[in-house]
């Protein structure tokens, strides 16, 4: 298939075709040779089309755990007015956390694989965040010592809007084909996500897809 595709490089049908018959290749092989190609450009575009999503999730798990290692990084430089070590051991534990996952991320990433997950934080074991949170809430409160709460299902604002304009795309265009195939139960539930997709809060981890929107509703 790929030897095809690389033999008829930006050559159009019909000029492979004249091509072929120029060399009096017979009728049914110059159309098998035609029928091949198609199917061999059609699966290299999936091809494609599939990595380039791949790509772009991976980028956007990736873009979102580096927002928070910035936001540690500052916490990390800010020195408090008053001692707070248990802040400061916290703050470094975590830092330790994030940057073991970037590595881990960066390596899967190259895999080429899709991620089973949309967002940095479902790759950290619960154990894991439960423990951090509960250190964090049983830190002494002292003057200026801000202790950010870890392993926030949050996006930087730029990739919020991003996701969140893709996904209502997407849903339009599903509710559309809905309203034409006259699917009344289909278009209401629809509807539904589209008005909980604009209620997400801003900066509030927005889903992969409406299904996910509407099941995080149903289970709140």
């Amino acid at each position: 298939m790929a030897d095809l595709i690389t033999k008829y490089k930006n050559k159009s049908y019909r000029t492979i075709e004249w091509d072929l018959r120029y060399q009096k290749i017979p009728e049914e092989i110059i159309a098998a040779t035609l029928s091949a190609l198609r199917e061999a450009r059609a699966e290299a575009k999936r091809d494609k089309l599939r990595a380039r999503r791949i790509d772009t999730a991976w980028a956007e798990i990736v873009e979102a755990l580096q927002h928070e290692r910035r936001i540690v990084r500052s916490m990390l430089r800010y020195k408090t007015a008053e001692p707070a070590p248990e802040r400061d051991d916290l703050v470094n534990q975590y830092a330790y956390i994030l940057n073991e996952l970037y590595a881990k991320l960066a390596k899967r990433r190259k895999e080429r694989m899709p991620p089973e997950h949309s967002h940095w934080v479902d790759f950290i074991p619960t154990r894991v965040r439960d423990a951090f949170e509960e250190a964090a809430s049983s830190i002494p409160v002292r003057s200026r010592a801000k202790v950010k709460q870890p392993f926030e299902r949050r996006l930087p604002l730029a990739l919020y809007d991003r996701r969140k304009a893709r996904l209502l795309r997407s849903t339009r265009a599903e509710l559309h084909t809905m309203q034409e195939k006259g699917n009344a139960e289909a278009v209401d539930l629809l509807e539904k996500a589209i008005a909980l997709i604009h209620d997400i809060p801003e900066g509030n981890h927005i889903p992969n897809t409406w299904h996910e929107v509407i099941n995080d509703a149903d289970v709140g």
